[in-house]
């Protein structure tokens, strides 16, 4: 493959320079796939893959050191932030003690390139002798990885008291939409970068520029580039910036193989965004608290179909919403609504944001009325606005 003769150029040149012997093996690619690779294709950086590989490669370099009288084996992979050092050293030992099991003739040198100011001098290193820098580890399964975040819907929305904070508790129903969707792509890199398509805000300030921050803080991961399209609406109460940042904070649990729990994943989201934590799981969940207190909800629309759309050119901020917003304890509760069946739902299913923002956004009022008129058998807007969906019977059989 391209990568593989880049970097092999590199070392060729490298030891031309030191005037040292390169000693190069043969390269089996198919033989690599079944014994490395096979089973193991959708496994993430530092997964299952990365370890049967550092197997296979430490296993053939200790042969060669064996075979040929050198008494110490080590390896440059484990300077690399993208791999494990765990993996890298026990690999490495197993190597070592298949073909010199009484340790006489083989030694295994486990050296952190990473400590003691290595990783800055091979940073320095790179720039001195400009060295072609992959941003990957060249295997063709890893790279980035791209992801679909959806869009969520209100099924009933009652803000019930006003906290002390100055926030707001709310009974929900967080129902994913996976129709829509926006495309997030990460990446390993040399440094950390963030692009946003059509992006009017600063994209470092972005929930999923601030998730990459929070993750490297907490556990040290290394630099991505983060590609988003935005295809959800913005402002429109549907999730869009909740559910990238979800993706993202997903994304680098798989990516750096982080191996975190969904409910430490849901206690990260929750600290970037109220509803930010619902888009861990991605399904029905009950939402209380600020949004943040999930609990899993039945699927209660099969053999129904959900159609969003928004009027155009208008946008309610979360902040005019709640302005306007009457807080009260509805009877019965959103949960005791959506007991019944969708068709009683009419009525009967409030969003609470509705009263106020009908009032200075009619055409959001118009649009669900359409919604009634096209046969929904139940509409609403959705969050703080100004999407509107309908809840279809599905047409198909």
């Amino acid at each position: 493959p391209q990568e593989y003769e880049h970097r092999k150029r590199e070392i060729i040149r490298y030891c031309a320079d030191l005037g040292v012997e390169c000693v190069d093996d043969d390269y089996n690619h198919a033989d690599w796939i079944a014994t490395a690779a096979c089973g193991c294709e959708n496994e993430p950086e530092r997964g299952k893959r990365c370890l049967h590989c550092f197997e296979y490669r430490l296993r053939r370099s200790a042969e060669y050191a064996f075979d040929h009288g050198f008494s110490v084996l080590t390896t440059s992979l484990a300077s690399s932030r993208w791999k494990s050092l765990e993996q890298v050293d026990e690999a490495g030992r197993k190597a070592v003690g298949e073909v010199d099991p009484k340790g006489e003739n083989l030694t295994w040198w486990n050296m952190n390139w990473r400590k003691g100011g290595l990783q800055p001098r091979r940073n320095e290193l790179i720039k001195e002798l400009k060295f072609y820098n992959q941003t990957y580890c060249g295997c063709e399964f890893s790279g980035k990885m791209t992801i679909k975040p959806c869009a969520k819907i209100n099924l009933g929305l009652n803000v019930v008291a006003k906290r002390p904070d100055g926030f707001h508790d709310i009974e929900t129903l967080f129902y994913p939409v996976p129709s829509m969707y926006d495309i997030l792509e990460i990446a390993p890199s040399q440094e950390f970068s963030i692009e946003i398509e059509a992006c009017d805000w600063d994209p470092q300030k972005d929930l999923c520029a601030r998730a990459y921050r929070l993750m490297q803080e907490r556990y040290g991961i290394g630099p991505v580039s983060i590609k988003l399209k935005k295809q959800i609406p913005v402002g429109a109460g549907l999730g869009g910036g909740s559910s990238d940042c979800a993706a993202t904070i997903k994304a680098l649990n798989k990516l750096f193989s982080l191996n975190l729990a969904e409910t430490e994943l849901e206690a990260i989201a929750a600290e970037l965004g109220s509803d930010c934590a619902f888009f861990i799981k991605g399904r029905p969940q009950w939402g209380s608290g600020k949004g943040e207190i999930l609990s899993d909800a039945p699927e209660l629309l099969q053999g129904y179909e959900i159609r969003v759309e928004i009027p155009e050119g208008e946008s309610v901020s979360t902040a005019e919403a709640y302005k306007g917003v009457k807080v009260q304890r509805r009877s019965p509760s959103v949960s005791e609504v959506l007991a019944l069946p969708v068709d009683q739902w009419k009525g009967n299913l409030v969003n609470d944001f509705e009263e106020s923002v009908f009032v200075t956004h009619p055409r959001i009022l118009q649009l669900k009325e359409k919604m009634y008129a096209d046969g929904a058998v139940y509409a609403s807007m959705t969050g703080s606005g100004a999407a509107v969906f309908g809840i279809f019977k599905s047409e198909k059989i």
